[in-house]
């Protein structure tokens, strides 16, 4: 069942004998890792899902000014917005500014280096393969919630 509420996005899914975990944890999720980990993978599936009509997708295909209007504008409200290939898309600083400020949307952002995006180290999340699982990992909280005990 999708969930976009309270600034949580929950999706498992299926493919071939994959199972794939997605629990975005805030109003900001950067997928980052190196090529081949899997974030387009992840966009693609995302893409084909049902409920699709309430998630924006952006990738290197999508016009800049098409991305600014989405970001900056204030016109696009309570919706997911999946944003792959970040790091040749977000070179703007106010773009970049408008997504951790945008309070009204949730964003998953695929990009392989996060320096400029990410609020904090809680929007940092990498995909690990365990056998025929992949799953959202995130470092801080992961270790976080290991000492809190």
């Amino acid at each position: 069942m999708d969930k976009l509420i309270m600034n949580r996005y929950y999706r498992k899914l299926k493919y071939a004998n994959l199972e794939i975990d997605l629990e975005f944890k805030s109003e900001l999720t950067i997928i980052c890792g190196d090529s081949a980990v899997g974030r387009t993978f992840i966009y693609n599936l995302l893409s084909e899902e049902p409920s699709k009509d309430k998630i924006i997708f952006i990738n290197y295909l999508t016009p800049s000014d098409i991305l600014e209007y989405i970001v900056l504008s204030g016109k696009i409200k309570n919706r997911l917005i999946v944003i792959d290939n970040a790091d040749i898309l977000l070179s703007e600083e106010r773009v970049v500014n408008g997504i951790r400020n945008d309070n009204s949307n949730q964003y998953i952002v695929m990009m392989r280096k996060y320096d400029s995006l990410a609020k904090s180290q809680k929007n940092i999340a990498r995909l690990i393969r365990r056998e025929n699982r992949l799953v959202l990992y995130y470092t801080l909280l992961e270790n976080f919630y290991l000492y809190e005990e």
